[in-house]
C-alpha cells in the first residue's frame, strides 16, 4: 500500500517462454478529505483530514474553486456581509477533494438588539425617580448607552443595572462583544416625567402659586389668555385688582413634559 495513487505496470514471465506484453493499470483509491470550514474570531477557518500536505484553494464569492483560487494560508477575514466560503483541497498523487461550502449568515455572528423596559409608552410618573432597563437576549453581552440622544460607543456608559433616570430623556444603546459584529443601535424616548399642576391661592387681595414638582418656574396670565413661557413669571404673591377675575397659571421644568393650565378665579377653593 503505497499511501497514495499509482499506476502499475506488471509482466508474466515463465522460464523458457517469451515474456508477456506489459500489462497497466491506474489505481485511484485515494481522494483527499472534503475541505471543513469553520468561524473562528470573525474569520474562516479552513482544514481538511487528509492526507498532510495538501493545498487548499478557496472562493467567497460564491464560485467553485479551483486551483487557479486563492491559496488558503491562514484564517480569512470576514466582513460584514453575507459571505459563501467553498474550498477546495489537492495534493500530489490524490484524487482532488469534492468542494467543502459554508454559507456565512452576519444575523448569526451579531449581538442582538438591546431592548428597553418599560417602552416609552408604559409609564407615566410625577416622581423624579424612575428606572429604565436594557437587555440584550446575546449572553454575556457588554451595554453601552447614553442618555442626551447621541450614538453610543464603547466609550459610552456602560450598562451594569437598572438606569436611574431624573429627567425625560432621548436614551440609546448598543452591545458588544467578542468575535461578534456590534448590535445595531436601538432608541427610546422617555416622557415619564410630568410636571405637577400648580395650585392658586387667594389671600384677601393676593395670588399666590406653587407646584409640587421642584425647580419649576410658573407662568401666568389675569386676563383669561392661555398661559405660556412667554407669559408673566411668577416670583412672589400679586395684588389683584378688582376687575381682573381669572387666573391662569402653568408651571414648567427643563427636560420635563409642563404641567397642565390652572384657573381660577377669587373666591373659589385653591385650584
Amino acid at each position: 500500500n503505497p499511501g497514495r495513487n499509482v499506476m502499475v505496470t506488471a509482466i508474466a514471465k515463465v522460464d523458457g517462454r517469451i515474456p508477456s506484453d506489459a500489462a497497466s493499470r491506474e489505481y485511484k483509491w485515494f481522494t483527499v478529505a472534503t475541505p471543513q470550514i469553520a468561524v473562528e474570531h470573525l474569520a474562516a477557518v479552513i482544514t481538511t483530514a487528509q492526507p498532510a500536505k495538501t493545498t487548499i484553494y478557496y472562493t467567497t464569492d460564491g464560485k467553485t474553486p479551483t486551483t487557479e483560487s486563492t491559496v488558503y494560508t491562514g484564517p480569512v477575514a470576514l466582513s460584514a456581509a453575507n459571505t459563501t466560503v467553498r474550498a477546495l483541497a489537492v495534493a500530489d498523487d490524490w484524487n482532488d477533494s469534492s468542494v467543502g461550502s459554508y454559507s456565512f449568515r452576519v444575523a448569526d455572528f451579531t449581538v442582538a438588539t438591546p431592548q428597553f423596559s418599560p417602552v416609552s409608552s408604559s409609564r407615566v410618573s410625577e416622581n423624579a425617580d424612575s428606572t429604565l432597563t436594557i437587555k440584550s437576549s446575546t449572553e454575556d453581552a457588554i451595554i453601552y448607552y447614553t442618555i442626551d440622544g447621541s450614538e453610543p460607543t464603547i466609550q459610552s456608559l456602560k450598562y451594569d443595572g437598572p438606569v436611574k433616570l431624573t429627567h425625560n430623556s432621548s436614551v440609546k444603546a448598543m452591545a458588544v462583544k467578542a468575535d461578534m459584529f456590534n448590535s445595531s443601535v436601538s432608541e427610546t424616548t422617555v416622557a415619564w416625567f410630568n410636571v405637577k399642576t400648580p395650585v392658586i391661592t387667594f389671600n384677601g387681595k393676593y395670588a399666590s402659586m406653587a407646584s409640587e414638582t421642584d425647580d419649576v418656574a410658573i407662568y401666568y396670565t389675569i386676563d383669561n389668555s392661555e398661559p405660556t413661557t412667554k407669559s408673566t413669571p411668577y416670583t412672589t404673591p400679586f395684588v389683584l385688582r378688582a376687575e381682573q377675575t381669572y387666573v391662569k397659571a402653568i408651571a414648567v421644568r427643563e427636560n420635563w413634559n409642563n404641567s397642565l393650565v390652572r384657573t381660577s378665579i377669587p373666591g373659589m377653593s385653591p385650584g
